[in-house]
């Protein structure tokens, strides 16, 4: 069977021409208020409150909880929301030891295409055992694991709690379209609070 990975970048590239996406009207006045002002966005999230695009910020929390530096970025959100979000500088790097491969295919071409489309054939078989990441392996769900990650170049431990979480792909065939898997791997405890506030109207008017 073809891995999903390269065949979805395939379909994604050219299904762009063959398929034209409606976009919403408040994406499209979102995409025209950026392309006028680049520092414009409607709210705030509590990190970069009082800032502007491309400000230094700090995220709450460890780095295995997705705390740590980062820059003010605005971006479009649901409905054409311009959002102000702190995003984090460097990525943390962990080497879960998860096997390849096991996504499944939505109910639609599991269902209504019996998980072949156009002679190709997809996955519709969950993985059996859910696989574990190789903190988790051995270990109860619910139960304590400890996390080794390399962030700004340093090795760190974290503890952390095993649970069995979604993964998902998305590619673009006939409509969008997900591919998903379960695992279950080393999670923090808990994530930093991510919260949003509505920019004043002087806020929206700064060039």
């Amino acid at each position: 069977m073809r891995k999903f990975s390269g065949y979805c970048a395939l379909l994604l590239c050219c299904s762009l021409y063959a398929h034209a996406d409606v976009i919403p009207p408040q994406v499209e006045d979102a995409r025209q208020r950026l392309r006028e002002n680049p520092d414009v966005f409607d709210r705030s999230d509590n990190y970069c409150q009082g800032k502007m695009p491309k400000a230094a910020c700090v995220i709450a929390g460890s780095a295995f909880a997705g705390g740590g530096d980062g820059i003010c970025v605005n971006q479009i959100g649901d409905g054409g929301v311009i959002d102000l979000s702190c995003v984090r500088a460097e990525d943390v790097k962990i080497d879960r030891k998860l096997p390849e491969g096991g996504f499944v295919a939505d109910a639609t071409v599991c269902g209504e295409y019996h998980g072949e489309i156009d002679g190709e054939k997809y996955n519709c078989t969950p993985l059996n055992p859910t696989p574990a990441d190789q903190f988790c392996k051995g270990r109860p769900l619910g139960g304590a694991c400890t996390v080794e990650l390399t962030y700004t170049g340093k090795q760190e431990k974290h503890a952390g709690i095993c649970r069995k979480i979604t993964q998902s792909e998305s590619y673009y065939y006939r409509g969008h379209r997900t591919i998903t898997r379960e695992v279950i791997q080393c999670e923090p405890p808990s994530i930093p609070e991510r919260t949003y506030t509505p920019v004043n109207w002087k806020q929206k008017l700064i060039p």
